[in-house]
């Protein structure tokens, strides 16, 4: 069985990560870092999460021939991951994002090619997931994400999704629609605010709340608050020595599927999140913390004991 779809409306991206820098390199200038990585980025990193956790996930992704899109193919083949949805073509290269990451704040300078393929929605049938995950979500073109949720939801499966950085807002009818159609909606405080253009984030999350039935609000090193119709959920940070924060938010992502597929309360699938993000940050790179259900468990049994709901009226269930 398929646990996770996750269609082409994210995309795979080679994450070049430079730590220790004291500020972008100005014109003419040079600056040095500390240490440097190249991981797999973008949404192949709650993939991997989810991989590395047991679930049975399934990427569509498009890749060239160039030597990024073969560092991520190799990459996921010694992973172990599924290449049943992967395409190669002579005219794509691979996405690139170079992180410069200092003891605040990180900046990014990424290349994205010009096109890329839409997402087939004949996937949902053909392989039937208990879940679609639009991870990375960027909507142009929009009418086959559309699709994709139609069908997912006539085959009974959840509908997850996460947000990229792009241009659309809540006034855009295509992503209204689609954050209204999934089950759960999550997102960061800087990405709700684009989205409703409201300046306060739990203004932001309130707002888009009133869209999707459930909305789960990654704050870093404040923690995650969910919202839907039983109300708030809202747990603290796993404190961590941070050493790179890219990757942290897929990897959220990658816990709190994981939790929501064996059957947990929302109280407990923030936690799951929370405690990947937080073993994400301790590593560079999203991919590199190498996070397993053990790893986790520990986590959340060692900070959040007594602080879950383990009411069976918050769990999400499956026919």
């Amino acid at each position: 069985m398929i646990d996770v779809l996750m269609p082409g409306t994210g995309r795979p991206y080679l994450d070049v990560i430079f730590t220790g820098v004291k500020q972008a390199p100005e014109p003419g200038g040079e600056e040095f870092g500390d240490d440097l990585a190249f991981v797999p980025g973008g949404f192949l990193s709650a993939a991997f999460v989810m991989h590395r956790l047991g679930l049975n996930v399934v990427l569509e992704a498009t890749f060239g021939r160039d030597l990024g899109s073969r560092f991520l193919l190799e990459s996921m083949e010694a992973a172990g991951l599924s290449r049943e949805a992967v395409t190669v073509r002579d005219d794509l290269r691979a996405h690139v994002t170079v992180a410069f990451h200092n003891r605040t704040d990180r900046s990014f300078l990424s290349y994205e090619p010009p096109w890329y393929p839409p997402p087939d929605p004949a996937l949902v049938e053909r392989l039937r997931p208990r879940m679609v995950f639009f991870g990375g979500l960027k909507l142009r073109p929009s009418e086959p994400a559309r699709e994709i949720a139609r069908r997912a939801k006539k085959i009974g499966a959840l509908l997850l999704a996460d947000i990229s950085e792009q241009p659309l807002t809540l006034a855009d009818e295509d992503m209204r629609q689609i954050i209204g159609a999934v089950d759960v909606f999550l997102c960061n405080e800087r990405e709700a605010r684009h989205l409703t253009g409201l300046a306060d984030a739990d203004a932001a999350h309130r707002a888009l709340a009133a869209v999707a039935p459930v909305v789960v609000l990654k704050r870093g090193d404040c923690g995650a608050r969910a919202l839907w119709p039983h109300g708030a959920v809202e747990l603290p940070a796993i404190p961590t020595t941070v050493v790179d924060t890219t990757g942290c938010g897929d990897s959220f992502n990658g816990g709190f599927i994981y939790a929501l597929l064996d059957g947990c309360s929302l109280d407990e699938c923030v936690a799951w999140g929370n405690a990947a993000g937080s073993l994400a940050a301790a590593a560079l790179g999203g991919t590199s913390a190498l996070i397993t259900r053990e790893k986790l468990l520990a986590l959340v049994e060692q900070h959040y004991a007594g602080k879950l709901t383990p009411d069976p009226l918050r769990k999400f269930t499956f026919d």
